[in-house]
């Protein structure tokens, strides 16, 4: 898989197929909202709320190991801390949505695979 990190979970959160399952789909259930919040923020170019939406978004991520958008996150939500103009803060998000349907996709796989 190119963004689960099952290692990660399994480590760190539970070896429990069923409960991986259910974080997956809190995840996936969660995910639009979050997104729909982070990308009001951008639209509205308000630094704190670009800060706080991000972050939670973030931690969603963190918590299934999805290393590589973590850290891109990570990013955006610093770039957004320092109040760095929006102009910086977009390309980062628009690699992010470019992502997600990928994320999305391969949630579903999994679950499906393991129903």
């Amino acid at each position: 898989m190119k963004y689960l990190d099952f290692t990660y979970l399994r480590t760190n959160v539970t070896d429990d197929v069923s409960f991986i399952k259910q974080l997956l789909m809190i995840f996936l259930t969660s995910l639009d909202a979050d997104v729909e919040v982070l990308t009001e923020a951008i639209s509205n170019q308000n630094h704190e709320h670009t800060k706080s939406a991000t972050h939670k978004v973030k931690s969603s991520f963190r918590s299934l190991g999805i290393a590589t958008i973590t850290d891109s996150l990570q990013t955006l939500e610093n770039h957004a801390k320092a109040s760095e103009s929006f102009d910086r803060i977009q390309p980062l998000f628009d690699e992010f949505l470019r992502q997600l349907p990928d994320i999305k996709e391969e949630v579903l796989a999994y679950l499906e695979d393991k129903s």
